[in-house]
Order: C-alpha cells, then sequence, then structure tokens
C-alpha cells in the first residue's frame, strides 16, 4: 500500500497549469483550446462540456479530479507502485520504460536495454523508442505524478542517507520496505526517478542525494587538488577538501572518486588525475621502468602500469605512447624501446 501523502490545498491544486497537471495530452489540448488552463477550471465545467474529448477521456478527467481531492485531504491515492504508473502512463510506456531500465529484473543493478534493442523485439524503429519513451519520463515529471511518488522518492533518500549520502547500484538491494516497489529492480526504477526528478542525482554510476550544483563542486574541488599531485588515498582527499565541501561525507567523496572516468584508480587505493602528461600517470610509468630492465620496449611499460590499475581506469597503447613521448626525463630508442635517463646514468 502506498502511504498517504502530506495534504495539499485545494487552491494550490487548483493553480496547476493544466498542460503540467498530469492529465493526458488529447484532455490538455482540448482544454487549452477551450481556454481552461488551471486545473480549477476543470472542475467549474462538467467533462461532457469540454468538445473535443470523448467518454474515456472524460472518464480519466473524472479521476484525475477525483485523485486531487484525495491529495488535498492527505488520503491514500494508490495501492500499489503499477497503479501509479498505469494511471499516467499507457501499456507501451509502461512496456519500454520497464525494458529501458529493466524493472522486470529483480535484483541485477544494470539491466538497461538499448533504443535499438527495444525497437528491434517491438519491430518499431530506435527513435520510435526515443520518442516513447521521452514521452512516458514527461507524464512522470507532472504535478500530479510527482505527489503520487513522494513515498516512493522517501523511501530511496532515506536510504541513501543512511548510507552517507551516497550509494552504489547494488547497495539498493539492501533497501527495506522493497513491497512498496512491486517486485521492480531498486536500481533501475530509481535510475528512472532520477530522469523525473533532482534528488535523488544519478551521476557517473552511483546515486546521491546531494544536489548536482555541489556534484559539480566536488568534481572541481577534486579535479583541482589531483590534478596538482601525484597520486591521493581516499582518506588524503577528504581531508585535504574537507573546507571546500563542508557537510559532504567522506562516502560520497569516495564513490565520486571511485566513479569518475577521469581517475585513475589504483588497486592499492590511490587516485590520480588520468592527465597526459600529469603527475599521476608521469609517476605510475617511471616508477614502472625503474622495475624493469632497461631498456624496455612500451608493451612492458603499458602492462606493468595496468597491473597497478583497477580495471575501469587501465590505460591503453596510445595512451602509453603520449605519455612515453611527452615526459623529458624518457628517452626513445630503436623498435618501440626506451630508458629512464636516471637509469641510463
Amino acid at each position: 500500500m502506498i502511504p498517504a501523502l502530506q495534504p495539499v490545498p485545494r487552491e494550490e491544486i487548483d493553480n496547476w497549469p493544466v498542460a503540467e497537471a498530469g492529465l493526458p495530452p488529447r484532455i490538455v489540448h482540448a482544454a487549452v483550446k477551450h481556454g481552461l488552463t488551471a486545473v480549477g477550471r476543470l472542475r467549474d465545467l462538467h467533462t461532457g462540456m469540454i468538445p473535443g474529448i470523448g467518454l474515456q477521456s472524460e472518464k480519466h478527467l473524472l479521476r484525475f479530479l477525483q485523485l486531487c481531492d484525495k491529495l488535498s485531504s492527505g488520503e491514500t491515492m494508490f495501492d500499489d507502485l503499477m497503479g501509479i504508473l498505469s494511471f499516467f502512463l499507457d501499456s507501451d510506456q509502461v512496456e519500454v520504460l520497464t525494458y529501458r531500465y529493466g524493472l522486470h529484473v529483480a535484483a541485477v543493478p544494470d539491466t538497461r536495454q538499448t533504443l535499438q534493442s527495444i525497437g528491434t523485439t517491438r519491430h518499431v524503429s530506435r527513435e520510435r523508442v526515443r520518442q516513447v519513451e521521452s514521452s512516458a519520463l514527461s507524464a512522470l515529471r507532472t504535478r500530479l505524478a510527482q505527489k503520487c511518488l513522494e513515498p516512493v522518492y522517501k523511501l530511496y533518500c532515506r536510504f541513501i542517507d543512511a548510507e552517507g549520502g551516497a550509494s552504489e547500484p547494488q547497495d539498493l538491494d539492501r533497501i527495506p520496505d522493497k513491497a512498496l516497489l512491486n517486485g521492480m529492480n531498486p536500481a533501475g526504477l530509481l535510475r528512472m526517478l532520477t530522469a523525473c526528478r533532482d534528488v535523488p542525482v544519478f551521476c557517473n554510476g552511483f546515486f546521491s542525494t546531494v544536489s548536482v550544483a555541489l556534484l559539480r563542486r566536488i568534481d572541481a574541488t577534486i579535479m583541482e587538488l589531483l590534478s596538482s599531485t601525484a597520486m591521493m588515498t581516499a582518506d588524503e582527499v577528504f581531508e585535504s577538501s574537507r573546507t571546500n565541501l563542508q557537510g559532504i561525507t567522506q562516502k560520497t567523496v569516495l564513490l565520486h572518486l571511485e566513479h569518475h572516468p577521469d581517475l585513475l584508480r589504483l588497486n592499492d587505493g590511490r587516485y590520480g588525475c588520468f592527465d597526459i602528461p600529469g603527475p599521476a600517470v608521469m609517476q605510475l610509468t617511471r616508477e614502472s621502468m625503474r622495475r624493469l630492465p632497461s631498456p624496455v620496449h612500451f608493451k612492458a611499460v603499458l602492462a606493468a602500469v595496468n597491473t597497478l590499475l583497477k580495471p575501469g581506469s587501465r590505460l591503453g597503447t596510445g595512451h602509453m605512447l603520449e605519455m612515453l613521448a611527452s615526459d623529458p626525463a624518457i628517452e626513445r630508442g630503436a623498435s618501440g624501446f626506451y630508458t629512464l635517463r636516471d637509469q641510463a646514468e
């Protein structure tokens, strides 16, 4: 059962623009065409007085107004999450979102399907799937839909806050009150919900309850810190950035480091900037070359460096050749062999 919501004053609901309230496009078009631009104006007229909508649309409008009345009185509006989705979305939209976000798989963190794979299954173009997904998400962003989904957002936010303000997708398998989610994949469902609202946020592979603006500040602070030094541990980064990031938890900083696409992540728990040439890559390259017999082939250097890095941040051949060519302390020999100058001396 979806918990009851905090009552919303009827005057506030009546001032909702019809186009943003949560009504189907056909009703919105007919209402706006006849000057009925606010929800309160719809209450003043019998649904049969709005030309251009049929019997099904009239029933939907009546149900919408009944839900608005329940919202204003704080009553329970839906029995379950699927009831909410089925009211605001048609069957095509529900199906596309189900496969796009992997809602049908209970515990796998990431089972999203591509637009093309869904289109192939449904025998439509990927562009058509994109249009259906876009219209479905727009429907879930509307005023009444967001109010109805509020208990689900609160469930996720409470869990993520308790985890330190940030959670990886697999963490969500431990979320309490899963019955509220109708057996849907917790990570996939939240990924879908973050596309409809500012908080929680999905950022580089993890979820957070801090704002996008604050995540950008965290990013700028970390990148400025790591671009000026070789490598640091997560604890060192957190301690060095506490002044600029007051109120940010260590868990948020750690997951930002772990998932940032422009950072090197070492198996020993250190992090560095991916810049080439840059202090982190330069240090790793030189350290690796000192452990190898000189002169050393660039492939051996690359292999040695990558053994130090976690899989998601390993260097490619092009990166290594660029690093070797740009470091003044490294001398190129014949046939792809290189020598570190202090070793040569």
